[in-house]
């Protein structure tokens, strides 16, 4: 993967998602896919559960991520995630980040901070 940190501040390499495709683990993508479904309150299969993350050169095809608003919007300000962007912090990832841990903040904040000295 390019870049560990996803386009919203995740740590994608720190994702069970990622980790399961990584090691090809179709048994955790398969309590990943229950878990997430309990978590957010929809159907996520395990197919939903594969992805290389959104700055890697593999598969993205997480139960949103090729839908992912923050990504696509990262993507068209050719941005790595959205601390590189001018515009941070912006509504959309201002929102985007209320269903997130803090460490997403935390991570864009910082990166924010250190290209902006």
């Amino acid at each position: 993967m390019k870049n560990k940190i996803g386009k919203c501040g995740l740590d994608c390499s720190q994702c069970e998602a990622y980790i399961a495709t990584k090691n090809n683990d179709d048994k955790a993508r398969v309590e990943i896919a229950r878990q997430w479904s309990e978590r957010y309150g929809g159907k996520c299969t395990p197919e939903d559960c594969i992805c290389d993350g959104c700055n890697g050169d593999g598969i993205i095809s997480t139960a949103h991520a090729n839908n992912c608003s923050v990504r696509i919007c990262a993507n068209e300000h050719d941005v790595l995630n959205c601390g590189y962007c001018p515009e941070y912090p912006c509504e959309k990832i201002s929102e985007f980040l209320k269903f997130l841990p803090d460490f997403a903040k935390e991570n864009l904040d910082n990166i924010h901070k250190n290209i902006s000295g």
